[in-house]
Formats: structure tokens, sequence, C-alpha cells
């Protein structure tokens, strides 16, 4: 029994129903040795609730202190029993936390009707009757129009609303905490909830005068570390020292067990007293943070947090437990919905002297990032390579008039001249042998490579199960149009061609993979741009041949889950940007149907808002959202 006021124990009792001396005995069949016998019960366990009740309350009379009224659960007859044998004045006041509970219970078992009230909404319900408990305190009548309006408000009936609610001001306002922001409208849903209200109006004095009992729960936790539930220590003596050494923790502090051994003659320890004063300041300090604003908040945004995580999680499992699920003879829908799939980032190359810089570039068959390689050109030094490839596309007219490369009965021509052309798997094993001549790892460095060049180059690696042997060779890549734009900045064009010509005089034949090498190299050299100088300008245009790689997979799969959504692009329900997002993310029409199946309202919000790195999966856009779920709505209608 903890005071209402100070937080102290004032009283407490324990209850055993065996003793062990006395059990050994019996075993035996002999009498058992005069002993300070610790058996005090025979009735049920539930029963003992209330007679420690009262025998604590009739404690307190006898040293002439009166007691008020007990807060405490809904679940024990304590009350009547106090009012029976000790003092009829005796108030009773529910615990509010149990009350909360107890309505929560009934909002989930009201769902398995109504799945538009989602977990969602019953968050918002358990805030606005926390907030109705905390603005009525003392004021039944006040408690009386609040049960009104916690079934009307979410509708969008604001005349039992008070000056709190802000939609009573502006009833076009979003809620800022309901489904797309908008309120219910599910009427037999209302009338569940009137129901459900309409119960506690009989209760208005009790809920105004509602206290807590968390004090008692924290006492809880202090015995059950010093008497776990898994070991029995109420045959004997041990359970009430344990109960005794954690109301002296809680009445007194760490240092209970230092002035405990002054009271028998031993020493009180230095050491004892050191680490029971540090617990000490530890406790008040930790108590003082939890009360603040700030750590309020964040304990709720920390929550918030775990049950959207949840939400998630169930909505992409389905239901995996629940009662009698294994029995229940149904087909469960044990489909389980992808986990996300984390956008790739460009890391920066740590750029060094260690590596050797080549220059690079591609010519294809087309602008697409799928397109097939025509020409690979290299150089470094005074090393150079050059290959054409044979591709099994064919090549875009737009592509041979810039390139000049075409094929014609079976052979490849540039510029009207017959070349020898290889395989795209030979061109790359010849690439690689060439990188492997300068015995350190290569930084490639093109113009337009990050967007065009690195893409295309890591579908020809992939097609070859070249991937990992360039990987271990290639460091990575230096995108000397990004370097440009910065070390130059207001140019009127940042074309090869272009920058060439104006900054350094250097004429040559544009679109010829070897003549491009050949003219970028000659262009950083004349302008003496070290393109392996740690700077800022350098490292922001350079990107790790891992990171390349994770592009390349990321549009793979958005390639792969793209063309199931083009029902939901065909109705412009969702835009290009948006589809790429729920696509690359991992998900497919399948998934956004089955989390819709699963949960009408919240499931695609759930899997859409679902944490994927420091963003969420796809968007908390309400207005998408709402758009996916009304086309879903209505195709389950039709």
């Amino acid at each position: 029994m903890i005071g209402t006021q100070t937080g102290k124990v004032v009283g407490y009792s324990v209850r055993n129903k065996t003793c062990r001396i006395c059990s050994n005995a019996s075993k035996s069949g002999t009498v058992p040795k005069p002993h300070d016998c610790r058996q005090n019960w025979n009735g049920s366990a539930k029963a003992m609730e209330q007679d420690m009740i009262v025998e604590m309350v009739k404690e307190k009379v006898d040293e002439g202190i009166h007691t008020a009224a007990i807060v405490g659960d809904d679940d024990a007859s304590a009350i009547s029993k106090l009012h029976q044998t000790v003092d009829q004045k005796i108030e009773k006041r529910s615990d509010k936390n149990h009350i909360k509970k107890n309505l929560t219970n009934s909002l989930y078992l009201l769902k398995r009707t109504y799945p538009t009230l989602s977990h969602r909404v019953i968050r918002y319900i358990q805030k606005c009757w926390a907030y109705m408990v905390s603005q009525n305190k003392d004021n039944p009548e006040g408690v009386a129009v609040g049960l009104d309006a916690m079934w009307k408000h979410p509708f969008g009936d604001h005349t039992h609303c008070s000056e709190w609610c802000q939609h009573k001001k502006d009833p076009h306002k979003l809620y800022r905490q309901l489904p797309f922001g908008k309120c219910l409208t599910d009427k037999n849903l209302q009338k569940a909830l009137a129901d459900i209200f309409s119960k506690y109006k009989s209760h208005c004095q009790k809920i105004s005068k509602l206290g807590s009992t968390q004090a008692n729960e924290s006492l809880n936790n202090t015995i059950a570390s010093k008497a776990p539930k898994k070991n029995h220590y109420s045959g004997s003596g041990s359970l009430w020292f344990r109960v005794s050494a954690a109301v002296a923790q809680k009445n007194i502090g760490h240092n209970y067990v230092s002035k405990v051994n002054t009271r028998t003659g031993l020493s009180p320890g230095a050491y004892t007293k050191k680490l029971a004063l540090l617990r000490d300041l530890q406790h008040r300090k930790r108590k003082a943070l939890d009360r603040t604003r700030a750590a309020k908040r964040r304990r709720l945004e920390l929550k918030a947090k775990r049950l959207q995580k949840n939400a998630c999680q169930e909505t992409r499992e389905g239901i995996t437990y629940s009662s009698e699920i294994d029995i229940s003879g149904e087909n469960r829908d044990v489909t389980e919905i992808p986990p996300p799939i984390l956008f790739p980032t460009r890391e920066p190359v740590q750029l060094s002297q260690e590596y050797v810089p080549v220059y690079f570039d591609l010519e294809t068959t087309g602008l697409a990032r799928t397109s097939h390689i025509t020409q690979i050109a290299a150089a470094a030094g005074e090393e150079r390579f050059s290959c054409f490839v044979f591709p099994k596309k064919p090549i875009s007219p737009q592509s041979t008039n810039v390139t000049g490369i075409s094929i014609k009965d079976g052979n490849m021509y540039h510029n009207g001249r017959k070349v020898d052309a290889s395989s795209i798997s030979t061109a790359v094993d010849m690439l690689l042998n060439f990188f492997e001549k300068f015995h350190k790892r290569v930084i490639l460095v093109g113009h337009n490579v990050e967007s065009f060049d690195s893409p295309i180059l890591m579908y020809a690696l992939d097609s070859c199960n070249k991937l990992d042997c360039f990987s271990n060779i290639v460091e990575g890549f230096i995108d000397t149009l990004k370097l440009f734009r910065m070390e130059r900045p207001g140019l009127s064009s940042y074309r090869q061609e272009f920058l060439c010509e104006n900054l350094a005089g250097i004429g040559y034949e544009a679109h010829d993979a070897r003549s491009d090498v050949v003219s970028l190299q000659s262009l950083i050299c004349y302008l003496n741009i070290d393109v392996l100088n740690a700077n800022a300008s350098c490292r922001s245009a350079s990107f790790t041949t891992t990171s390349a790689v994770d592009f390349y997979k990321y549009s793979n799969v958005v390639q792969t889950n793209l063309p199931s959504l083009q029902p939901l692009l065909n109705h412009k329900i969702i835009s290009c940007p948006i589809a790429k997002k729920i696509a690359g993310s991992g998900l497919q029409y399948k998934h956004l149907e089955l989390a819709f199946t699963r949960d009408p309202v919240e499931g695609i919000y759930s899997l859409f808002s679902e944490q994927s790195g420091k963003s969420v999966r796809v968007t908390k856009s309400k207005k998408v959202i709402a758009k996916l779920v009304n086309y879903f709505a209505s195709m389950r209608e039709s």
C-alpha cells in the first residue's frame, strides 16, 4: 500500500499457502518441530488481495490513521470487504491505466467486425480518451459530455466537443492522426462505439476521480528482481525478507543494506555505501530526466515508431499467430510480402596516388541503359586500347548517324570502312587484360560516365559474368562532366567537344571512342588537373564500383517489377516516378493487392511508410495512398 502524496510504502503484507517445515513433516508422517511457521493462508489465491488490503487498512486504523480512498484496478472486490468490515466511508478510485486497458481490449474486439477500426484509429481513440480524462478531473459533467464526443468527434460531429477541438472552428481541417486525414464514415461502427462509451455514462463520477497504481507496478518490478517467480521462496521466511528488502529500497534507497548492517552490528561497508550512493544518484537523475517534456516526447516518438514497425511487419507477414489458428480448417494466407530494398547511394572514392587513372569511353546501339556496346576504348599514359564489338541488338539509325558504326551482311563498318569486331565476352576479357598491365587498381575516367557509360558497362559485364572480376580490378569512376561543372562553372555547354575546343583548342572526331578518350586525356593534361587529387571536386565527381553495381542491380529490380504496375499507370492512379519507387522497393501489383486485402484501411499505408534506411519505403503521401485504396476498393466491389 503506497501513499499517493509521498510515493512511499505505508503498509505491506505477504500471504503464504505453504510452509516447508510443515510440508516435510507431513510427508514423513511426523510432528513438525517448533518453528516460525510462515503459512498464513488457506483460501484461494484470488482472495489474497482483498484480505491483505483489509489487514493493511485495519492496521492504519489501529494507529489512528484514517484511509480516505484506495486506488486500484477493478478486478477485486476489496472495496466491498472494506465497507463491510472497516469503514463505509472509504472511497474506491479506479486506476486510469487499467480503465484505458479495458477500453482498448473492447476496441480490438470490435476491430474483428469492423476492419476500418484499424490500429491507427484505435490509437487515436486512446489518445482522445486520455485527453478527455485529464481535462475533466473532478468534473463528472464534463466527463459525460466528453463520452459523447468520443464517438462523435472522429466521425466529424463536433456538437459535444469543447474549445480544445480545432475542427469546431475549422470543419475542413484535416485529422492528422486518422487515415488520409479524413473523418470516419462507417455509421455501423459509430453506433458500436456509441454502445461502448454509453456503458461508461453511469461511472462519470468514478472516471472524473481516476488515480494511478504506477508506483505499485514499479515496486512489483523491484520485488520480482529479489524474488523471481520462477523460484519458490514462499515455503520459508525468505519471501518475507525479500519483500521487506524491496520495500526498504523503495522507501530509503539502495543504502538500506548499509543501514541493516549497522543495525545488526556489522560494518556498513565502504564499497557498499559508495555503490548505494551511486545507484541512488543514478535513480534520481533518471527519474528527473524522465519527467521532462523532452523525455516524454521522446517516449511517444519511440512508441509510435515501434507500433508503426509492428504494423508494417504484420502487413507483410499476414496472420502468423492467433487463437486456434491452426485448427480452424481454413487455408491461411501465408504469402510474405518482400522487405524493402534500400535505395543505393553514390559513395565517393577515397582518391590517392596509389591508383592509376584510365580514360575510357563506349559507343552503343542506342541511348537505353540496356543498349549493347559497339566500341570500347581506353587510354592511360602512352598505352591505348580500342576494340569494336559486334552487338546482338540492331544499331538504331540515330546511333549510326552519330557514331558511323553500322552492320551490313554480317560485317561491321565504321564510317564505311570494314572493321574487325569481337564478341562482347572477348572484348571484356581484352579490356580487363589491359587494366591488369598497370599492376594497380584502376580509376576509370570518362565524360558523362555516371548516367550513361557505367550502367551500360555494368549490363555488359553482368551478361558475361564478369562483375566480380571487374570489381577486383577497378576501384571506381570519375565523371569529368560533373568535375568540369564544379571546376568551370558558368560555361554555356559542357559537351566534351565544346570543352576541348574552347578550353584547350583541341579539335577531334567526336563519337569515335578512341578519339574521345585521347582528347579527354589531352584536355585534362592541358588544364593540369590531377584527377586523383582528393579535393572536394574530384571526390564529388567520383563514385565507387560497388555503388555502380548497386545502382545497376536496383535498376534491374525496377525493370522486373515495373510491368506489373502498368494497370495503375494506365488508370493514372500513380505517376511514373512513384511507380518506379514502388518497383524499386521490391513491390509488385500483387503485393499492393495483398496488403489491401489484409488491411483495407492501412495496409498500403503501412507498407509504403515502412522505414527503409533514412527514409520511408515509398511515400507517406495521403493523396497517393488514398487513390490506391479507392482503386482497390472499387476493384473489389466490381
